[in-house]
């Protein structure tokens, strides 16, 4: 039997809360100091409902001078995290609650430290103490690439727009290695979150989407080679409309990311032009690569919410979460649903029903081709992609008057700029590409030389047997000789054996031989 969302509703009605979800289709709810988790979501015909909800009250309590700001849930909702401004609370869930909790870490495996490359090398970090004043830069982000055949990335960022990227080898001991990462120019730098978009292109190239202060979302192309460096382009720029309280919300879908403040989630669908980029990579490889275009962003908004009701909510409400997206069942089961839940006070738990293709089948085609056929050359396609941005400088013809001659001027030299651009960040990449392959190189030659030191090793023994084998053949024979005079004497004088008549048909074999 299924429950309507509105006896959930009723309960939170005029209420302070928080949501989060986890495994991609469960939702918790933090109200009254109590967790409420919801489970098996179904959209009957535009309406939202659920299979069973179980509320659990914490022991011990939160207490009551602790106001709980925000909460997320990790992927299998084993462990519920809140915070406040000034503490944080981890809660551990049951497996009878998430029906599967595994590999629970007590303590980090591992410490990532970005002191060395945010202090000043003139001076020592001190701790958080010598940060009181903001005149240091914090990390105020990070996310993961997680792929299924290579190390996980963390990608984090600072209050100054830099950007640093650690593999985790989870295989060995081994210290996580850190390295900085070279930002697009015109990138904001006033970031305050990000987040790893999913698309069908991940093991070709990653997808970051950057908000900043300004409420101003950046889209980063990011294009590993064979370190696992990245390459970093600016591929888009959106700006919101102003408001303080604008966040980035998960979304477990392709090619999608929510932005939500205290009256709006927006649902940004960045599928267009990662499809344009992905065949211009194609088409780069087969040689047919031509300048063209790129559709942009298509902003779709999902949900929109009185502001003048929803101030007192952005001061209470401010998680990380805004609103949260789910794989929903349909009573149609021909249809596939996603469900947006928003963190609204009127009404509470506002949903939000799309439907929409979000598997791009021709790109995926052609990304397996290109991986099974051209993974070598991966980065040389992603270089003649950039460079098929580079627009046709046009002549600056003449003009009928001042204006008109200062806008062709205008045009050209911004062509020319934007030109430059490009073939900037070509460069580095060349760069990048060319001290890889200097460095394949060099150890190309290393094994060579390894190897051939390895044969000459070989011959040298092989020489050393041969001479050693001649030396032992002159002392058999002159121990055969030797056995032939004792062995004469011995059938004069005496028999011999059985015994020894058999090890005196071996010596004659032997001989004979």
């Amino acid at each position: 039997m299924r429950i309507s969302l509105g006896e959930l509703r009723k309960s939170l009605q005029g209420k302070r809360y928080l949501i989060s979800s986890f495994s991609y289709k469960n939702l918790v709810i933090f109200c009254d100091g109590c967790l409420t988790f919801v489970y098996g979501f179904v959209n009957n015909n535009g309406l939202a409902e659920y299979s069973r909800s179980v509320k659990v009250i914490l022991s011990p309590r939160i207490p009551d001078h602790v106001e709980i700001s925000s909460m997320s849930a990790i992927l299998d909702g084993s462990l519920v995290v809140l915070s406040s401004a000034d503490s944080l609370f981890i809660v551990r869930v049951s497996a009878d609650l998430i029906y599967h909790a595994e590999n629970i870490c007590d303590v980090p495996r591992m410490t990532i430290d970005y002191v060395s490359f945010m202090c000043a090398s003139d001076r020592t970090c001190e701790g958080y103490g010598s940060n009181s004043y903001g005149f240091f830069k914090s990390i105020v982000s990070f996310d993961c690439i997680v792929l299924s055949d290579e190390c996980p990335t963390v990608i984090a960022i600072d209050t100054e727009g830099e950007m640093y990227s650690t593999v985790i080898n989870i295989s060995s001991n081994s210290p996580p290695l850190t390295r900085p990462l070279i930002p697009p120019t015109n990138l904001p730098c006033d970031p305050i979150d990000i987040r790893i978009i999913d698309h069908p292109a991940n093991d070709v190239f990653s997808v970051f989407a950057i908000l900043s202060a300004s409420s101003s979302v950046s889209f980063v192309i990011a294009v590993p080679d064979e370190s696992y460096n990245y390459s970093l382009f600016l591929e888009e720029h959106l700006q919101l409309s102003p408001s303080s309280y604008w966040r980035l919300c998960a979304s477990d879908f392709e090619s999608t990311i929510l932005v939500a403040n205290e009256s709006v989630v927006l649902h940004l669908d960045l599928s267009p032009w990662i499809e344009d980029f992905c065949a211009t990579m194609t088409e780069s490889g087969k040689g047919t690569g031509a300048s063209r275009s790129r559709r942009e962003t298509i902003a779709r908004e999902l949900m929109s919410m009185s502001a003048e009701n929803e101030k007192g909510a952005a001061r209470h409400n401010r998680a990380q979460d805004r609103a949260v997206g789910l794989i929903c069942k349909a009573t149609n089961p021909r249809e596939c649903t996603t469900m947006f839940i928003a963190s609204s006070q009127n009404p509470p738990l506002a949903t939000a029903f799309l439907k929409q293709k979000i598997v791009l089948q021709s790109t995926e085609r052609d990304l397996a081709q290109v991986s099974a056929e051209q993974r070598s050359i991966v980065s040389e396609k992603a270089l003649n992609a950039i460079l098929a941005r580079k627009e046709t400088l046009r002549p600056i013809g003449p003009a009928s008057s001042r204006q008109q001659l200062f806008k062709n001027l205008t045009e050209f030299f911004v062509s020319a700029q934007k030109n430059q651009v490009v073939l900037c960040a070509a460069l580095e990449m060349s760069k990048d590409r060319i001290e890889v392959l200097m460095k394949l190189a060099t150890q190309l030659s290393e094994k060579q030389n390894a190897l051939n030191q390895r044969l000459l090793q070989v011959f040298r023994q092989n020489a050393a047997i041969k001479d050693r084998n001649e030396l032992l053949r002159a002392d058999v024979t002159k121990t055969l000789s030797r056995v032939d005079k004792v062995s004469s004497r011995l059938w004069d004088h005496q028999k011999l054996s059985a015994d020894e008549l058999k090890l005196l048909g071996k010596l004659k074999e032997y001989r004979a031989k």
